[in-house]
């Protein structure tokens, strides 16, 4: 029985693309990029030389950064008539003064900013020590180090195109180099060193120099607190030393400016607050007066319904947590330690004393606390490297013992703000009963006399609480400014070449992707068959064999023939392994289609021209002979059919002369003419049956009866029959030849025809139920395939396929 045809295949789109069925193995995909290697390859040279080179020379980083934080107070005062809340409101003067003439153009004469150096990786602070001056031509100058210490700079203003020699000597033992109104000092053993060294820079206006920094300077503020905000001052430069000795320097003078545009303000602010206060103070005695003395006049009015629930309770409790926390505080006061005592004891009764003051919300109390955690902190750190008799850790002990006299201070200032708050809060209960009586008109006028003495407390209270935090926002200074981190030099550190190297290797193996990665798109979207795997993959067909790629040659002439140079055992390009292959698609044949008994007939057909299917048909045929069956080759690809070309022989008639004499019977022995067009070829026991001269009758012969006759006929009286036919994909010879044969060997060459193009000529088989075998050709070998034949070609190079005796009848017997 013959096998049975595999299911027919999907040739869609969708299923070439779905990597269940139709995705290429990895192993192909790096068969493929091995085939396609010098394509890479020159991708790489393309991409990765250049970058790599590009990361050996360049400056990197090109650019560094540093930053300076700075802290600006809230200053609030009365009613918003000296409000200054520098910390926001005023952003846009901060950031203005920052870039401002006074400020800029100092701190670019005290480090000499208007001459850059163009060097890469040449730095200042490797080079200058010092440099300034005012009357140069701004432009391009170049130094130009010769031996002993002998120094040429030449000056290019700028709009000129030549270059003036401006100095011509030997650098000064004090390093010291004067020119053009420019005063330049080079680090100490510079000139000794620097010899055939070009050293370039530019000269430029003030102007100029001001919009460069200007432009590269950027104030903004970070986070608001409760008394201040932070702003940072950034500068980008690509001198990692000089760039934070700029923000530092125009930090400086910022704040030198700032103070004196600021000088005198927080005395006028502390002062206008302090006389508001008194203000207040006053008007709130005058309301308590009149309240007083509108209840002598008018005594029943203090039992009117002015004396409500509410305002009775709230007066009352406003009184006891007064009078509690003035309890406590004479409590803790009462406790104070001795002058004498030890700094232990001291230091519990500062901590109780702030804590209570900081929970009753004394603001002072809380800034107190911060102060002496600081202290504790340093206390802390010092433990850790002195020991508690160091003078060190002694001084900070005293420091923070030192702290009581303040805190008793503070707590007793609080006692005579609360003694006056219960007094104050006594008269409001005793005015406020729960019950009363009186006229309408004197209810009235209780009610405006409370609520003006309501206001005027609430003032006093809201002015006391801005002057307690404007006096300890900046401690007496309310406009000061702080830097809270000065700016230092950007981590910076050369690479050497070693760095530069590895970092260039590494762009040169990333580069290495984009062709890789193009692989594996072109099988994604363009899939191609390159080997068994790809085959069963896509198609789910039996493939029998892989024939791998076989030498060139010149043609082999015997007693005047031409031999194909790739034919087995006669061409010149004859090899063991490519007999062992085709050995093996032999014995697979042999399996697949053939049931014991019978004989064995075979079309060898491919999707598109030029696959090899005749080198197969001819070479497999060869094989089958030398194992000793009668075999016959016909050549069916009446167009471009090779086959008695790649053996040397000119026969002037063959198969399609057969077709054009007529009928053939089915059961009969063939003619005496028609054997007479089957000639011997050099191999014994194999035959071939050449195409013959075409006409325009023998095409349509092709599909009659004579055509099925004669092939039953030949597969009948032969072991085994070979028909090598034309590219399924053009002609439906193919097809139709099939109908006759016991099965079809399909030739795909490795990497040529799409799977779609394949797909589409399985089908015409498949559709028909026609038994087929696929053989994959001409793959080039790789170290991810399957070439078992050409990897141990070692083994069969130890018997002399050319010698003699026992090696002769090894291959005459196979």
């Amino acid at each position: 029985m013959a096998p049975s045809g595999p299911s027919k295949p999907n040739a869609s789109l969708a299923d070439l693309l779905n990597p269940k069925s139709t995705l290429s193995s990895w192993s192909t995909i790096l068969h493929v990029a091995y085939l396609k290697r010098w394509t890479i390859v020159t991708l790489w040279l393309l991409l990765g030389i250049p970058l790599g080179l590009f990361l050996i020379f360049f400056d990197l980083p090109k650019t560094y950064v540093s930053q300076a934080y700075l802290r600006f107070p809230h200053v609030v005062g009365v009613d918003d008539q000296v409000m200054r809340d520098v910390a926001l409101r005023e952003k846009e003067s901060i950031v203005r003064l920052f870039q401002s003439y006074n400020v800029l153009h100092r701190t670019i004469d005290d480090l000499g900013l208007k001459f850059r150096i163009r060097n890469a990786n040449v730095f200042r602070h490797h080079v200058i020590e010092s440099i300034g001056g005012s009357g140069y031509a701004p432009g391009l100058y170049t130094f130009k180090f010769g031996s002993e210490r002998r120094l040429k700079v030449y000056a290019k203003p700028y709009g000129k195109n030549q270059k003036y020699l401006v100095y011509n000597d030997k650098v000064p033992n004090d390093n010291s180099v004067s020119f053009s109104g420019v005063t330049l000092r080079f680090k100490n053993g510079f000139a000794d060193i620097s010899q055939g060294f070009d050293l370039e820079m530019v000269f430029q206006g003030v102007e100029e120099a001001l919009k460069t920094y200007r432009d590269r300077i950027e104030v903004s503020p970070l986070d608001q607190g409760p008394a201040s905000v932070n702003y940072s001052v950034t500068l980008e430069d690509r001198d990692p030393v000089l760039v934070a000795e700029i923000v530092n320097r125009l930090t400086d003078n910022f704040m030198a400016v700032y103070t004196r545009t600021t000088q005198g303000q927080d005395r006028t602010v502390l002062a206008q607050l302090e006389k508001s206060l008194e203000l207040a103070r006053e008007k709130q005695k005058r309301a308590d007066l009149r309240l007083d003395e509108f209840y002598r006049a008018n005594p029943q009015a203090m039992y009117g319904p002015q004396g409500t629930g509410f305002s009775t309770a709230q007066a009352s409790s406003n009184h006891a947590e007064i009078s509690r926390n003035l309890e406590r505080l004479e409590q803790t006061l009462s406790r104070k330690p001795a002058s004498g005592a030890p700094e232990g004891e001291k230091l519990l009764w500062i901590d109780e004393a702030l804590s209570l003051l900081s929970g009753q919300g004394v603001l002072r109390a809380e800034a107190m606390r911060t102060q002496l955690s600081n202290l504790e902190s340093e206390k802390s750190r010092l433990s850790a490297i002195r020991t508690p008799t160091h003078p060190d850790y002694l001084a900070l002990d005293r420091k923070m013992a030192g702290m009581i006299e303040p805190v008793e201070e503070l707590a007793r200032q609080t006692r005579e703000s609360y003694r006056v708050k219960v007094r104050d809060t006594e008269a409001t209960v005793r005015r406020n009963p729960s019950a009363g009586g009186g006229g309408l008109a004197l209810q009235m006028e209780a009610r405006r006399l409370h609520s003006e003495k309501d206001e005027a407390s609430q003032q006093v209270q809201n002015l006391e609480m801005q002057f307690e935090r404007a006096r300890l926002t900046s401690e007496g200074d309310l406009f000061a400014v702080t830097i809270i981190d000065r700016a230092r030099p950007a981590l910076h550190e050369e690479l050497g070449l070693r760095e530069r190297v590895v970092m260039a290797s590494g762009a040169g193996v990333v580069t290495l992707f984009p062709g890789f990665l193009w692989v594996v798109a072109l099988q994604l979207l363009f899939p191609r068959v390159y080997n068994r795997d790809d085959a069963n993959k896509k198609f789910g067909i039996k493939v029998l064999g892989s024939l791998f790629a076989m030498p060139g040659g010149k043609s082999r002439d015997r007693k005047g023939k031409n031999i194909d140079p790739q034919l087995l055992y006669h061409g010149s390009a004859y090899r063991i392994t490519d007999v062992e292959a085709f050995r093996a698609l032999r014995v697979e044949l042999e399996s697949y289609f053939r049931a014991d008994g019978h004989h064995l007939g075979l079309m060898v057909t491919s999707t598109q021209p030029n696959e090899g299917k005749s080198l197969v048909s001819a070479n497999l045929a060869i094989s089958f002979a030398r194992k000793g069956c009668r075999t016959l080759l016909i050549d069916a690809d009446f167009r471009h059919g090779r086959l008695e070309n790649m053996f040397g022989l000119r026969p002037e008639k063959g198969l399609v002369d057969i077709l054009r004499k007529g009928d053939i019977p089915q059961h009969e022995v063939l003619s005496i003419a028609a054997a007479q067009h089957i000639v011997r070829t050099p191999q014994s026991n194999l035959y071939l049956l050449s195409k013959g001269n075409l006409d325009e009758y023998s095409e349509e012969a092709f599909y009659g009866q004579a055509m099925e006759n004669l092939m039953r006929r030949l597969q009948a009286d032969f072991d085994v029959v070979l028909v090598d036919t034309a590219p399924v994909i053009v002609t439906a010879d193919p097809v139709k030849l099939a109908e006759w044969m016991r099965g079809v060997v399909y030739v795909i060459r490795s990497g040529q025809p799409s799977a779609s193009e394949i797909s589409k000529g399985l089908e015409r088989f498949t559709d028909r139920n026609v038994p087929i075998g696929c053989v994959i050709n001409d793959i080039r070998k790789s170290p991810t395939d399957d070439n078992h034949y050409a990897r141990y070609g070692y083994y069969y190079a130890k018997i002399p396929h050319g010698g003699s005796g026992v090696t002769k009848q090894l291959h005459k017997a196979e």
